[in-house]
């Protein structure tokens, strides 16, 4: 439903919008994964941030490539992470479960 939900908003708005994605972490890749079946979108443009470190996680956030950013929620703890994502500046953002 959700999914169906940002595919309406896009062709609402003429295009893909920067898209925040906040899930449990089991769902990572199944969100990913459900997206890629879902729209057209080339994979490079979905981001899925996980990782030990913080530097791995800011890197992915700070992919110029990016147009939808998923992430668990625990990961909002990580310095710089909350800021990351602000100056992202996502125009949709989800929040499963």
């Amino acid at each position: 439903m959700a999914i169906n939900t940002i595919r309406n908003k896009y062709r609402d708005n003429g295009g893909v919008m920067r898209t925040l994605i906040f899930c449990p972490i089991i769902v990572l890749r199944n969100w990913k994964k459900e997206l890629m079946l879902s729209t057209q979108l080339p994979e490079n443009v979905i981001s899925v941030v996980d990782g030990s470190t913080a530097a791995k996680r800011l890197k992915q956030i700070h992919n110029p490539d990016n147009l939808i950013i998923i992430i668990n929620y625990e990961a909002m703890r990580t310095k710089g992470i909350f800021k990351a994502l602000l100056d992202w500046m996502p125009d949709i953002v989800v929040c499963d479960e």
